[in-house]
């Protein structure tokens, strides 16, 4: 069995991962005007008994569409931390519909608080060229396009959750201040990219009526 797992559109280009059944890889499927015109297999990573371990990661921003630079981004999670390249980022040439690049996340010294490892956590594209990401073990990433690499990534505190790692599970920019806000744990973090610093913090609260 299989099912869409993430979508992405950009005027009439359509980009949606399939995920597969646990032994065969992923399939990222590029759409124009309601036509299939290519697909990429994603890297698998399959362990010693050939069952996949790195799959497309269903979080907000998974799959995005860089018609400016004629790519496309995709966030593969480590299902199950035991990846033997481990959770990473793909860039896809959209005119060869052919893996360019591949990008491991940084690593995490320290125990992680999770199976997946250092998957993606959330992700976006700025006007700048840059991707801002977020992972499971409550960091933050800067990504530079034009070279495909990371240039930033900071902690974030411990105590923006009571009993988790501070995921930051949505993420919004304010380019003209620069500065991006992260939704942790049901709170909303301003974080500036220039010191990749929380400088201020919106607390959720419940709504009760009569």
């Amino acid at each position: 069995a299989s099912m869409f797992t993430s979508i992405a559109a950009s005027d009439d280009l359509v980009v949606a991962c399939e995920g597969t059944d646990l032994r065969h890889p992923d399939i990222v499927h590029v759409m124009r005007s309601g036509r299939e015109i290519g697909s990429i297999d994603m890297p698998p990573d399959l362990d010693s008994t050939n069952f996949k371990q790195s799959v497309c990661d269903r979080i907000e921003g998974g799959l995005i569409i860089d018609t400016t630079k004629g790519a496309i981004y995709v966030a593969l999670a480590d299902m199950y931390g035991k990846s033997s390249f481990g959770a990473s980022l793909i860039k896809i040439n959209l005119a060869t519909f052919k893996i360019a690049n591949r990008l491991k996340m940084p690593a995490f010294h320290g125990p992680p608080s999770a199976t997946k490892g250092t998957s993606p956590g959330a992700m976006m594209m700025t006007p700048h060229g840059t991707l801002l990401l977020s992972d499971c073990q409550g960091r933050f990433h800067v990504v530079d396009l034009k070279t495909f690499s990371f240039t930033k990534t900071v902690t974030l505190p411990e105590d923006l959750c009571d009993d988790a790692k501070p995921e930051a599970t949505s993420i919004a920019l304010d380019s003209e201040d620069g500065v991006a806000f992260l939704n942790v744990c049901g709170n909303i973090h301003r974080l500036s990219l220039h010191t990749m610093q929380i400088t201020s913090s919106l607390k959720g609260s419940f709504i009760r009526g009569e």
